[in-house]
This record gives C-alpha cells, structure tokens and sequence, in this order.
C-alpha cells in the first residue's frame, strides 16, 4: 500500500512544470490521499508518505492528509466515489479562488 502511495503522490507532485496545471495537480494530490484514505490506508502511513515529499509540497501534504483522515471513511463504493470526487473538487475551488 504504501509503495502504491508514494508512486501515485511522485506521479501528481512531478506531473506538470513550473505553475502550469497547479490547481489541476493540487486536486489530484487531494484525491489520492482521500482515495486511499477511503480505502482504509492508516493515516501514519500516508503522513509518512507526506513527510518524505520535498519541503515545498511537505506542509501542503501534510494539510491534505489531515483534512482528508477529519472526514468519515465510508463502506459504499457509491458514496466513497463521491466524497473522493467533493474533495477533489474542494481542492481545485480552493486554489483557483487563490490566483
């Protein structure tokens, strides 16, 4: 699990150059923490994922996982799809309100 963890966060993190697709890879990042997060993931594992990330993404990381594990994990795949997808959404909002 937490190989599978670390390639999907270096695949979003390392996606896109310089500040082209940002929000885009923020939202990303969000989803895959919420998405092993509803898988069942323990948080120490996905914030262990999070602190090994360079120390620009580190405190952004971080963040995700935090706010990712204050949310339920549900046992319906309908349900998990669709809070994954709300985060995810919470996300991109969240940046492109920034810029």
């Amino acid at each position: 699990m937490k190989k599978l963890l670390v390639t999907s966060l270096m695949l979003v993190l390392i996606s896109t150059p310089a500040l082209a697709g940002i929000c885009e890879d923020i939202s990303s990042l969000a989803g895959v923490i919420m998405d092993v997060r509803q898988k069942g993931a323990p948080m120490s594992t996905v914030m262990d994922v999070a602190n090994e990330q360079k120390d620009a993404y580190r405190p952004l990381c971080r963040s995700i996982v935090i706010d990712a594990y204050e949310s339920p994990k549900y046992s319906t795949e309908s349900v998990k799809a669709q809070v994954i997808s709300e985060f995810t959404n919470k996300y991109y909002l969240a940046c492109v309100k920034s810029n």
